[in-house]
């Protein structure tokens, strides 16, 4: 079984809060061709301080929606002005089991979604 390199980082919801999370650390490294550079997904690292929350387990994460040779897969995206969610990027490398990462394109994206039950924005 493959080890995964999980890097935590901050979350930002569409309503401007932080919450910490992980994700794939690769994915994490591409960075976009602004000056200064960010990673395409958005987001930044979390040493741990100041403590933040983590994601509610009921609500869903913003997604590029992304695709190669009929194989589509979702990228977290971690800001809403992330490149890689609002279209900027239209691509990313991400890991193929068994082999090398191979370059996705994008091809939409899906918002965050809510539940209102246990909502702390209610």
């Amino acid at each position: 079984m493959a080890i995964r390199d999980l890097k935590s980082v901050v979350y930002t919801d569409d309503l401007g809060r932080d919450y910490a999370t992980k994700v794939d650390a690769s994915v994490f490294a591409q960075m976009n061709g602004a000056d200064p550079a960010a990673p395409k997904i958005g987001g930044s690292d979390y040493d741990g301080s100041p403590e933040l929350p983590e994601f509610p387990r009921n609500w869903k994460k913003r997604v590029a929606l992304v695709s190669i040779a009929g194989s589509k897969r979702r990228v977290v995206c971690l800001s809403p002005d992330s490149t890689l969610y609002t279209g900027t990027d239209t691509s990313i490398n991400l890991p193929v089991l068994g082999a090398a990462a191979t370059a996705f394109a994008r091809y939409g994206s899906n918002p965050e979604k809510r539940s209102i039950r246990n909502d702390p924005a209610q």
